[in-house]
């Protein structure tokens, strides 16, 4: 509970997560409780310090019987397998040598081991703390008959041989729609101090795509949906060149500029890989209007914490990047929450920004665009709101005219609700009687009388189909 929040990497050292037991079982343990209560069959321990939980020093959590048996098993309830994470990691191996590492984590509680620096070293250490009475052939035979239940579970005692034609398109032929789902849905706003959000259209755009140096998916929406210009800048480039761009994209003389930070590592090591020359950049560019997306590890962010308007995307993908180019312009809603406390900003907070932007300025619209002014022109309706949505995309939003047809009256805007009476009449019965009509299963010159039996000997017998169309 916690990895994600360390400033070291157990690979290389013991991270220490200096939080309370109540912090602990309010946010790190929680997604682990409802696992735990759902049945998952086994959890890999992780090589974490947390004094809150075990207090003994440069005590890994995964060698911790506070840990292992006291809180997952006796107080979370967890009756799965446990594995050490890889006990070569220099977070247990500093600390755990010659097979203790081994040793302390089976009397911890956990049933396997991964990864022990050498396995002779490992029986042997494991045998002579049998012997001292450490550990007990009873606790070895439990574990082990843990690990067997698990196998014949899973059906494991049956030779199974899978078939691996089209694996790999099987696994993942419904991943890209549900990254679509997931980028439409976590849109994050950190920070909208300059009032840059909700996203004005015509106004001179500049993009700066940190981390490329071709146009991403990005790049072109901005190009093409705001007719920006592209600035790019590799994570390689000197000072020098991010100097070069700074005064470029200050001489165009733009009303804002949009900033994607691609392509940099989900590690802290070497922050993120983003060099010192691209923090400067996005920093310099904070006074031309700048909104800054982070596409990646959102703790990144942390880089541009004095930024006016930043966004969290956490994927740096097509499904993230058009995700963020449709939320710029204005199909998408921002209602996603920092997983993580970033800058000053909470985890859990974010900047919910309805998705009330017109939609909808390119050509192929301007039919919709037409037929809504000559309903208007002919007083069909005061006014109107036209909205179309593919994919769970706003691809089309716009109002038209007014309340009522005094021209006093309040405009109607995006955020105008209208009562939905009688729309069944359009988008069901209509659409149910041309489709009966083109099959030629519905005769309009009939009456009701000639297919609905109930209505005979009634006065609503005799009335034509196409005539109660007309209601």
């Amino acid at each position: 509970p916690g990895h994600g929040d360390v400033a070291v990497d157990s690979h290389y050292d013991l991270p220490v997560i200096n939080k309370s037991k109540e912090s602990l079982d309010t946010l790190e343990l929680y997604p682990f409780k409802k696992l735990f209560e759902a049945g998952v069959g086994s959890a890999m321990i992780a090589h974490l310090a947390i004094p809150a939980i075990d207090n003994r020093t440069n005590r890994p959590t995964s060698l911790s019987v506070y840990n292992v048996t006291n809180l997952m098993r006796e107080e979370m309830g967890y009756d799965g397998l446990t594995f050490t994470d890889a006990l070569e990691m220099k977070g247990v191996a500093k600390f755990f040598g010659g097979g203790e590492a081994a040793v302390e984590a089976l009397i911890a509680g956990n049933d396997m081991l991964c990864l022990p620096e050498s396995v002779p070293v490992t029986i042997d250490a494991v045998k002579k703390a049998i012997k001292e009475k450490r550990l007990g052939w009873d606790d070895i035979d439990k574990k082990v008959r843990r690990v067997l239940h698990a196998k014949f579970s899973l059906g494991l005692d049956k030779p199974q041989v899978i078939d691996t034609t089209n694996l790999l398109e099987d696994l993942n032929k419904n991943t890209d729609d549900l990254r679509r789902k997931v980028a439409a849905n976590v849109v994050t706003v950190l920070r909208n101090t300059a009032g840059l959000l909700p996203f004005v259209a015509g106004e001179r755009t500049a993009y700066v795509g940190i981390g490329t140096t071709v146009a991403n998916t990005f790049g072109k929406r901005l190009a093409a949906d705001f007719k920006a210009d592209t600035f790019l800048l590799d994570h390689k480039a000197t000072a020098a060149q991010a100097a070069t761009l700074l005064n470029a994209v200050k001489e165009g003389n733009y009303n804002r500029v949009v900033i994607g930070l691609h392509n940099y590592s989900h590690r802290p090591t070497n922050n993120y890989g983003i060099s010192k020359a691209a923090i400067d950049l996005v920093n310099n560019l904070q006074d031309q209007n700048a909104l800054t997306f982070v596409f990646g590890n959102v703790y990144a962010a942390q880089n541009f914490c004095n930024a006016s308007t930043v966004v969290a995307m956490y994927e740096d993908d097509d499904a993230f990047q058009n995700a963020a180019a449709d939320f710029l312009q204005g199909g998408l809603a921002a209602k996603g929450t920092l997983p993580v406390t970033v800058c000053d900003v909470r985890y859990g907070t974010g900047i919910a920004l309805n998705s009330f932007i017109p939609v909808g300025n390119s050509p192929e619209w301007a039919p919709v665009d037409a037929i809504a002014q000559e309903g208007l022109a002919k007083k069909a309706y005061p006014g109107a709101v036209v909205l179309a949505v593919q994919n769970g995309v706003i691809k089309y939003h716009k109002a038209f005219g007014r309340y009522e047809f005094d021209s006093s009256s309040k405009p109607v805007s995006l955020e105008s609700i209208y009562d939905l009476a009688s729309v069944t009449k359009i988008s069901a019965t209509t659409v149910g009687v041309m489709k009966l009509y083109e099959e030629g299963k519905l005769d309009l010159d009939k009456t009701l009388g000639d297919y609905l039996p109930i209505t005979r000997g009634t006065d609503k017998a005799p009335l034509l189909i196409k005539d109660v169309l007309l209601h």
